[in-house]
């Protein structure tokens, strides 16, 4: 993948940091964004620091990047997030906002700010969820699944919109993923029946994994794929 220009958000941690491994190994040119990264990063072209829920902070990260690649991204790999738990009787509206300004919000800010820099040929990789396509008493969460929802429609919306550009627009929805989001695997017992009642293939996902499919989804082996919600969770949405 020499010569292909590859931004990562969320590139810190988790399934970010996980895409930013991977690109590296198949040659990808890399640059991160997040709102902070703990140690030096001499394995990213640029560290790049934004608040994704603020269209100033945003804009601002994407000029700084238009210094290090004048030419744009080749792709943009979209992983930050946030995951909240808490019964819905219990959300106020103040927690249901700010949910839904990084992972919905920031979903738009960046994809705008990706397609203004993009040239024909373009991809661009948004982060949907399980979340999205199943109720989950164990650990309710509203405000992620409908913000993963809106991503999902946001997916649609663009593909229609940009393809006659020559930009691709995919999202890739995971399941339950071994990452520092997840929560269910604090308790075993809750775990392995989750697994044995939900998931066929009876284990948690890998950052890794998920990697992989926003790779193949960011590249040009993809080329005709667009539109597309890509599960990524043990065949747990048709189980």
């Amino acid at each position: 993948m020499t010569g292909h220009r590859l931004l990562v958000t969320g590139a810190a941690n988790g399934i970010g940091a996980a895409t930013v491994r991977a690109a590296r190994a198949q040659g990808w040119d890399v640059a991160g964004l997040d709102r902070s990264f703990p140690g030096e990063t001499p394995h990213l072209t640029a560290a790049l620091t934004a608040d994704l829920g603020t269209d100033a902070s945003t804009v601002a990260a994407f000029t700084e990047l238009d210094q290090v690649w004048p030419e744009g991204p080749t792709a943009v790999v979209h992983c930050a997030g946030v995951y909240r738990v808490e019964p819905t009787s219990d959300l106020t509206a103040e927690a249901w906002d700010q949910v839904f300004g990084i992972n919905a919000r920031g979903s738009f800010l960046v994809a705008r700010e990706s397609a203004r820099r993009m040239r024909a040929g373009g991809s661009l990789v948004l982060m949907s969820s399980l979340g999205a396509e199943r109720g989950d008493a164990h650990e309710p969460s509203a405000a992620y699944s409908a913000s993963k929802g809106a991503i999902v429609s946001l997916t649609r919306q663009l593909s229609a919109e940009w393809g006659p550009l020559g930009i691709r627009v995919n999202a890739v929805s995971p399941g339950v993923i071994d990452t520092a989001m997840t929560s269910l695997t604090d308790d075993p017992d809750a775990a392995a029946e989750f697994f044995a009642a939900r998931v066929p293939l009876r284990r948690i996902g890998t950052a890794d994994e998920v990697a992989q499919v926003c790779l193949f989804l960011a590249s040009a082996a993809a080329g005709y794929v667009s539109g597309a919600i890509v599960p990524v969770d043990g065949g747990a949405a048709i189980s």
